[in-house]
């Protein structure tokens, strides 16, 4: 079957400093030609890491105030270990450089990649670390997935966020951990796809069961989402739990980290951020540039750009390619077709179908970017959010 081939490269004008560019409606640039991701960033990140707004606590403070807060025995902290780049160093600083010991957890939501299923249980063994594996019933993603690709909306990664993310709240509370430890950070990740572009501003219950119910003409009972705004209020408010941010507070540059845990653990690095999921793989490199005319790797390297790890250039000549090879992509498109027990034929139709806006489904999403916005403003992150 032939597959339809995305268009690649930049969108409309694109900002001097880094390459993102009109591809995202909400974009905006100064005099200069700087685009408002860039004005953003670049004073933040070029100062000095104890200045940064709300970093007021480095890795000795962060381990002392991990380990008072504590009232588990076998475990101080819990850190969802993807195989990723961020997640697999986090795990490493955790226990070499903190001492911390952390309860791994590991979300299997079925579309892993194997090369980050092996780092993962790299990882685990070399820190010699209780790894829980969480297998999410592939009959409820299979219906949640499908109701995603169906819906027209960019939003496909919004299932397994849902299940990542309700997963590890869930286990934490089980097990009575205060304390969850994120590879999030600003180094890497300073520039945050635009909602335009299928990043959901949080774990939306609301959201996820009015796209799955015009599917499946039923509410999605047998699973029960953690929302955003209950585990601000119920998880950190009511059980005590807190987020850190360890990463934020080191010189962290990707090229050394992946030199690093090659190194030191015989990790594998992917062909680029987030494909520790097939899924995600796929919808990032073929789905989200064919229907919508939207590479997010355009933030994943501005943001690159930004910390020093890439040069521009080199950034707009990987934009021309997709992040791998077009074989792989095509054999992807009949791979996930199966698994969610339609045709290849019936999966280009959906490729093909009308594209809608959130609007046209329940949602708190207007909540949501308040709630992401305010959570910026007293963090570590200050990530733009638009």
């Amino acid at each position: 079957m032939n597959i339809p081939t995305p268009k690649l490269g930049s969108t409309g004008r694109v900002c001097r400093n880094c390459v993102m560019d009109e591809s995202d409606p909400t974009i905006s640039f100064d005099e200069t030609g700087l685009c408002i991701y860039c004005q953003h960033t670049l004073p933040i990140i070029n100062t000095p890491r104890e200045k940064w707004p709300g970093n007021s606590l480095f890795l000795g403070d962060i381990k002392r105030e991990i380990i008072s807060h504590s009232n588990n025995t076998d475990f101080d902290c819990i850190i969802g270990l993807s195989g990723g780049l961020d997640s697999s160093f986090l795990a490493h600083l955790a226990v070499s450089e903190m001492g911390l010991k952390p309860l791994l957890v590991h979300v299997d939501a079925g579309w892993n990649n194997s090369i980050a299923v092996s780092n993962v249980a790299k990882i685990s063994k070399s820190l010699n670390l209780d790894l829980h594996t969480i297998v999410f019933p592939w009959r409820i993603m299979r219906k949640l997935q499908l109701s995603f690709f169906k819906s027209g909306l960019p939003h496909l990664d919004v299932p397994q966020d849902a299940v990542f993310f309700s997963s590890l709240y869930q286990y934490a509370a089980k097990f009575k951990i205060k304390s969850v430890l994120t590879g999030a950070n600003l180094m890497t990740e300073s520039v945050r796809e635009p909602f335009a572009w299928g990043a959901y501003p949080g774990n939306d219950p609301v959201f996820i069961n009015s796209v799955y119910q015009k599917e499946f003409y039923k509410p999605l009972s047998e699973f029960k989402v953690i929302s955003s705004l209950k585990s601000r209020i119920v998880y950190r408010y009511l059980l005590g739990m807190k987020i850190f941010k360890p990463l934020n507070n080191l010189e962290y540059s990707k090229n050394k980290v992946e030199d690093f845990l090659q190194d030191e653990y015989s990790w594998e690095p992917l062909n680029h951020k987030h494909h520790e999921s097939r899924l995600t793989k796929f919808i990032e490199a073929y789905w989200l540039p064919k229907v919508f005319g939207v590479d997010r790797r355009k933030a994943h390297l501005s943001s690159l750009i930004l910390s020093g790890d890439i040069d521009r250039n080199s950034a707009l000549d990987q934009l021309l390619s997709p992040s791998y090879p077009w074989v792989d992509i095509e054999y992807d498109f009949n791979f996930i077709a199966d698994k969610l027990e339609i045709s290849s034929e019936e999966f280009v139709e959906i490729l093909n179908s009308p594209i809608r806006s959130t609007k046209e489904f329940e949602s708190s999403e207007n909540l949501y970017k308040i709630l992401a916005r305010l959570q910026n403003l007293f963090s570590n992150e200050k990530r733009l959010y638009k």
